[in-house]
């Protein structure tokens, strides 16, 4: 169960906003913790090295001269008193002057501090070069106490080392005041977390909402329902990604429904012949088309045949194109060369429409870098529809190449009807068909010409566009100009 907690991304934010802010508190409240017994320490440092000094020009002046012995002593006991703390002097040389001062109040306190050995103690700080030295517990094991031991060398007028002075403090209440402010902390820090916590909960709950619903919308997207999109809120990471996925869901929902229209499209192409081969095989088996009629049928039949078998391999070509399945092979050619050639693969549709052909080269070669193969796909796709829908009477096919700067652009043009100003955004698009009234008997064609020979000249970094009017009707498109050679 704890794992399936940790499933969603607010539960995983929100633990892990917690466990931060858990772990900074606990941080903070250690160091304030560690800074105050830092400070609250040094400060009964401060003071009892202050009362050592005190001590040692006691001892000194006063301790040390039989005149001021006893009023020496009297002092002594008062600071015992004042700090109920025990003084210790040890003097070189097991001196009878060594002695044990502790005020009467607080002798049971300092049981067994006599019966400590120091000598080793002692014996060390006399050799170290400092002045003032600081042990903690020396007492704990003989009395029980914890302690704090501040430790000072006697010092003669002259410099001279005579003994050390061990006061002895007790550190218990020190403790518990401490003891008292870390509970005072720890309560304060879970307060803290505490308060934290909800705005931890709402801080992730607003960063996980916009992600909740890009989900639903990603969900109900991968559904079917390609109207679904996403509410951008702001400009962060997440809004953006809200833009993106928003973008990507009207590019999918386009091609969604292009590759609708295609199926139905192909459907509907493939369906004509084959109902019409249908019906004609259907009726040469009843009997109803005589034998001795069969061979007029049968051109109507290869006609259907060779009208599936184009569309299919069209099908192919895009496949191929659009899947990056066809390699161009480029080379340098002279673009004029291949629209004339081109151009004499039609020249019996010409002579059947005797339209008026007009040839317009800017320049006796014109040299481009490009798929020839492909080029000449291009070629065939654009004069093959100029030529069907050139009127049947005055009618005028225009071909040319002319140079503008590092580009070719090849025209094919006709004066046939106009293509209507809707249509024009469209003309490129699969099985678009600008009258969609005329008959495929007509103007034959599977709608796949066209959108061929953008793939072809995009595939190739060129473009291709179209230009209608009254008077004429102009499809173009740019090849880049060879390099090495000049156009």
């Amino acid at each position: 169960m704890v794992r399936g907690m940790f499933k969603t991304l607010f539960t995983k934010l929100l633990v892990s906003i917690a466990a931060l802010t858990a772990l900074l508190l606990i941080l903070l409240g250690s160091l304030a913790a560690l800074i105050f017994r830092s400070h609250y320490i040094d400060e009964i440092k401060a003071e009892l090295t202050a009362e050592t000094n005190a001590i040692s020009a006691i001892v000194v002046n006063e301790y040390l001269d039989g005149r001021y012995y006893a009023m020496a002593r009297e002092k002594l006991y008062a600071i015992s008193r004042q700090y109920g703390a025990a003084i210790r002097l040890v003097f070189k040389r097991n001196s009878p002057m060594d002695s044990d001062i502790i005020d009467a109040e607080y002798e049971e306190r300092w049981r067994g501090e006599a019966e400590l050995d120091v000598t080793a103690l002692t014996d060390e700080l006399m050799e170290e070069p400092g002045i003032y030295s600081y042990q903690f517990d020396m007492l704990r094991d003989v009395s029980g106490i914890r302690s704090m031991t501040v430790t000072r060398l006697l010092l003669s007028s002259d410099g001279r080392r005579d003994g050390v002075i061990l006061l002895y403090y007790d550190m218990t209440p020190v403790y518990e005041t401490l003891n008292a402010l870390y509970l005072d902390i720890l309560v304060l820090v879970s307060a803290a977390f505490l308060i934290a916590l909800p705005i931890a909960f709402i801080i992730s709950k607003r960063m996980t909402k916009p992600l909740a619903s890009i989900k639903g919308t990603v969900t109900a997207f991968s559904r079917g329902d390609y109207e679904s999109r996403i509410a951008v809120q702001g400009r962060d990471e997440v809004a953006q990604l809200a833009v993106s996925f928003n973008h990507m869901a009207d590019e999918i929902a386009g091609t969604e429904k292009q590759r609708r229209e295609f199926v139905a499209n192909v459907s509907h192409e493939l369906r004509s012949p084959l109902t019409s081969l249908h019906g004609f095989i259907e009726a040469m088996q009843d009997g109803v088309i005589p034998l001795e009629e069969h061979e007029k049928y049968l051109p109507v039949l290869r006609d259907e045949t060779e009208r599936m078998t184009k569309l299919v391999n069209d099908l192919l070509d895009i496949s191929r194109i659009e899947s990056g399945q066809s390699e161009l092979e480029l080379m340098e050619f002279n673009i004029n060369e291949l629209i004339a050639n081109t151009l004499l693969t039609f020249e019996a549709r010409i002579m059947e429409k005797a339209p008026e052909v007009r040839i317009d080269f800017a320049q006796e070669h014109c040299f481009v870098l490009a798929d020839q193969g492909r080029i000449g796909q291009v070629l065939r796709n654009l004069i093959d529809n100029a030529i069907r829908y050139v009127p049947e009477q005055g009618g005028i096919l225009e071909l040319g190449t002319r140079v503008d700067k590092q580009c070719i652009i090849i025209s094919v043009a006709n004066n046939g009807e106009s293509i209507p100003g809707e249509a024009i955004g469209h003309i490129f698009d699969r099985f678009y068909k600008v009258e969609r009234a005329r008959t495929r008997t007509k103007h034959g064609g599977t709608g796949l010409g066209l959108s061929i020979a953008k793939l072809i000249v995009n595939e190739h970094g060129g473009d291709i566009w179209v230009q209608s009017d009254e008077r004429r009707t102009v499809f173009s498109f740019s090849l880049k100009r060879a390099s090495g050679r000049r156009a």
